[in-house]
């Protein structure tokens, strides 16, 4: 399953994401971009897990406040 985090700030790395998904040990992938237009970051975090679970990890980082910067994140669905 993947997760989109938005909002982050620019620069963001690899180990920060790891670090906010508070290392899990059901990562597959993380890829962080830099969208220079917004000043921001865009991280999608691949995960080995359900559906439901996704959805649960998605909930509880939503909002979430990471280096000053309330984040939001959303679950894609339909994707595995």
């Amino acid at each position: 399953m993947l997760i989109q985090v938005l909002h982050l700030p620019q620069g963001t790395t690899v180990e920060d994401i790891k670090d906010l998904f508070c290392r899990m040990n059901i990562i597959d992938s993380i890829h962080v971009s830099d969208t220079t237009n917004l000043g921001e970051s865009v991280a999608w975090v691949g995960l080995r897990c359900s559906q439901a679970g996704a959805n649960a990890i998605s909930e509880r980082l939503d909002g979430r406040y990471f280096k000053g910067h309330p984040v939001a994140t959303y679950t894609a669905l339909f994707l595995h």
